[in-house]
């Protein structure tokens, strides 16, 4: 029982570990986060730390796949595996980023890209494991589109690999800019073009989802004396 204890508790100090240095290796990269930011974020001993981790490798890998579940992939991986239709999935994925835009801005904007661009050359595994999360979600992406066309409510000329690389570049490339510039509206406006494009290659128009266009976000952000003007 006294193991089983010990066990237990030396797991929840891991992922507590994990989990407050999650944002410091997304917002900071691999190379400039270092194990005194660690030690300050989580208030552990650099001696305990080392007693749950090899050393700062693994806890950068850990962090990874932490910051990957409270991401776009995270989310997008439940929504393409649930009984949704195609076209319900891919609709509900423009609707969904939206609500967690603000948890990735936390945590310092989305980890893939983020990983991507500061492994390019210093950590070759963490760089491959960006490149296969990617891989995975144009896998998904791509699978889903396929069955929209068996099925009648995607077009049967569409290109899957073409409208999943499109779709992801513009999610990716706007997550970068919006954090870049500290302004959503270069997300939205990029999840609007990707709403578009799902219906210009849908059989059948948008009824179910809503999703506010441009102009109503700033017609709701106006004061009411300006609405009224």
């Amino acid at each position: 029982m006294k193991g089983k204890t010990t066990y237990i508790k030396s797991e929840r100090t891991k992922q507590f570990i994990i989990e407050k240095a999650a944002p410091i290796f997304n917002k900071k990269g691999y190379a400039g986060a270092s194990f005194s930011d660690i030690m300050e974020v989580t208030g552990l001993s650099k001696g305990c730390i080392y007693g749950n981790f090899k050393n700062k490798n693994e806890i950068a890998i850990e962090a990874f796949r932490h910051n990957l579940s409270l991401s776009a992939y995270g989310f997008s991986l439940r929504t393409l595996g649930s009984e949704l239709t195609p076209l319900e999935k891919l609709r509900k994925l423009t609707v969904g980023f939206r609500e967690i835009y603000e948890d990735v801005m936390m945590i310092g904007g989305c980890p893939i890209i983020n990983t991507a661009s500061d492994t390019d050359d210093t950590h070759p595994q963490l760089r491959k494991m960006a490149q296969d999360v990617v891989l995975k979600i144009e896998k998904g992406l791509a699978s889903v589109i396929k069955e929209g066309i068996a099925q009648g409510e995607i077009k049967k000329d569409t290109d899957p690999g073409k409208m999943t690389k499109v779709i992801f570049a513009l999610l990716e490339g706007s997550f970068l800019i919006a954090r870049l510039l500290d302004n959503r509206q270069y997300f939205d406006s990029s999840l609007d073009r990707i709403l578009e494009i799902i219906n210009e290659f849908s059989v059948a128009p948008d009824t179910e989802v809503h999703v506010e266009s441009e102009q109503s976000r700033t017609m709701t952000a106006q004061p009411d004396s300006e609405k009224t003007e």
